[in-house]
């Protein structure tokens, strides 16, 4: 003979509850990821320092949200000036994501510069992504205390 397992309705609604508070904690902290992706890459393209004629290295500025390892959200695209280097930011974000693992477990964000020689205008002493960095685990810390995580 077999024997049904109790399942209550008390129960039910306390793992609904727990479901639809996960999702709403999820919605959350992707919406201030989002919100800091955009800062940041606003960041980068105000605090450069260097001169960007053609608004290519500008415009290769994005960046990608995850969630567990699955990318969740892409977005700070924007063509500065005549510049057209969206694609690029965006082969970057692929490059990036493939290259380095990206944890499976939790939240990641990445912001990158797309252009080629991003790293030899940061080399010559300008910024490109370099406080932006710095920019970035400031909101990341502030996020973390918003969600009582430190």
């Amino acid at each position: 003979m077999l024997k049904a397992k109790a399942f209550g309705f008390e129960e039910l609604k306390r793992k609904i509850k727990r479901q639809v508070q996960e999702q709403a904690d999820d919605q959350s902290i992707k919406r201030w990821l989002s919100y800091i992706g955009e800062h940041l890459c606003n960041h980068a393209r105000r605090e450069g320092g260097y001169t960007d004629r053609s608004g290519n290295l500008r415009s290769s500025v994005g960046y990608r949200i995850f969630k567990d390892g699955v990318a969740v959200v892409d977005g700070g695209f924007e063509n500065v000036g005549e510049g057209n280097g969206i694609e690029e930011a965006k082969k970057a974000l692929d490059a990036y994501a493939i290259a380095n693992e990206i944890p499976i477990n939790g939240w990641t964000i990445i912001v990158v510069a797309g252009q080629s020689y991003a790293r030899y205008v940061e080399a010559k002493g300008f910024n490109v992504l370099h406080l932006t960095k710095i920019e970035m685990d400031e909101k990341i810390e502030e996020l973390k205390q918003d969600l009582g995580l430190k």
